[in-house]
């Protein structure tokens, strides 16, 4: 019976996904949004959500290296595998200014959750944990994030209306 529920389970992550990656392809659309931002803010909270649920769950019963593995594990099957799969599959274009403005973020994160989780690194006595202080950096790095995910849209969204005014005179 569990591998019924697994195959069922698989079955409708598959399909949903496919929801999802439509309305947020529609929804980029209609709001005249770059596909990346949309991919970014929508598609990314929503399929993160069982993640989370998992590592809230994981924590909340004592098991943090469950949460830490799931993330762990979650950033090297996004990475590596899907990107991989994708590309193996149909090249994927990327435009020059994806590279300049989210790789370097991706460097900033992965560089700063690497700093925080060695803790024994710099202090040899010390245990590799994430503390109280090391999750309050990571969700403030998160909200410059969702800000600077914020100011994005709205600079397009001036400078679309700018367009739209200038053809207007």
């Amino acid at each position: 019976m569990e591998v019924f529920y697994l195959i069922l389970g698989f079955v409708l992550i598959v399909f949903f996904s496919n929801v999802l990656v439509d309305a947020a392809s529609s929804l980029a659309l209609k709001l005249k949004i770059p596909k990346m931002l949309i991919a970014l803010t929508v598609v990314a909270f929503g399929t993160c959500a069982p993640e989370l649920a998992i590592s809230f769950q994981s924590v909340a019963s004592q098991n943090g290296e469950i949460a830490f593995a799931n993330v762990i594990g979650s950033c090297i099957v996004n990475v590596f595998l899907i990107i991989g799969l994708a590309s193996f599959i149909k090249p994927i274009k990327v435009k020059h200014v994806t590279i300049k403005k989210e790789l370097p973020i991706l460097l900033i994160v992965t560089t700063g959750f690497s700093i925080l989780m060695l803790d024994s690194l710099f202090n040899p006595l010390a245990a590799n944990t994430f503390s109280r202080a090391d999750g309050f950096i990571l969700l403030l790095l998160f909200s410059l994030f969702v800000l600077y995910l914020v100011q994005m849209l709205f600079k397009k969204t001036t400078t679309q209306e700018e367009v739209k005014a200038n053809i207007l005179l």
